[in-house]
């Protein structure tokens, strides 16, 4: 009986190392448009990944389709700017819709599911994990960040990413016209926090009631400001 108790909790020990290997978790940036004609299966495929414990896809809408006759009621003018900086980054002369961005790392069609799968593959297994955040609620509600030390000697952005994790929207005007679709883990806010060295660092966040209405979620991103590789994530419900 006793060796059958070890055997079980050997087991279970080994089982959470494995799993905690697997929890470095990948962010898919994807940047669309409900006035994207090509967009909705790259979004049905951002709430597929959605589901994962080791992704987190973040949608990005961008307002240079509204022109086409449907304003993008969740654009904001810094998703363009985002993705033109990718853009420049991954030497790409034009910016897209439906693009998926992995870790910073690598861009692809997003409603190519397989090219995006075997990206997020290649960024687990080879891919930089150098940060570790970790988000909790004080006693009073507010968020705090703790970033541990580590071995980190670059300088890295910490970016604080509010979203919301589902949304419906009925499309009257444009490509999609007269469409009803859902769009997964919308980005509301990305706001810059600072810089990290690899030492210890800790923010307030606030409370959740500060940020924009609809917000159910926020991630924290470690950014390498040259590479633009994501080298440290995490996220938390509120």
């Amino acid at each position: 009986m006793r060796r059958a108790l070890i055997a079980v909790a050997l087991t279970l020990i080994m089982g959470q190392s494995a799993y905690a290997a697997d929890e470095r978790l990948v962010v898919v940036e994807l940047f669309t448009s409900q006035g994207c004609y090509s967009c909705p299966p790259a979004d049905r495929f951002a709430g597929k990944l959605r589901q994962r414990k080791d992704v987190l896809p973040l949608s990005y809408h961008v307002d240079y389709w509204d022109y086409i006759g449907w304003k993008d009621p969740f654009a904001l003018p810094g998703n363009d700017e985002r993705q033109r900086d990718y853009a420049a980054s991954f030497g790409l002369h034009s910016i897209y819709t439906p693009q998926m961005i992995v870790a910073g790392q690598s861009e692809g069609v997003g409603s190519n599911e397989r090219l995006i799968e075997k990206l997020i593959s290649d960024v687990k297994q080879n891919g930089r994990f150098e940060a570790a955040p970790e988000m909790t609620k004080n006693g009073d509600g507010s968020l705090r960040v703790d970033l541990p030390q580590s071995g980190f000697t670059g300088s890295a952005t910490i970016l604080m990413v509010a979203f919301q994790g589902e949304k419906t929207q009925v499309i009257s005007r444009g490509e999609n016209a007269g469409k009803t679709l859902t769009y997964y883990n919308v980005v509301r806010k990305i706001q810059r926090l600072g810089l990290w060295n690899g030492e210890a660092r800790q923010f307030d966040l606030g409370l959740p009631a500060d940020l924009p209405k609809g917000t159910d979620g926020c991630a924290i991103l470690i950014q390498d400001p040259v590479s633009g590789a994501i080298i440290g994530a995490t996220r938390m419900n509120i």
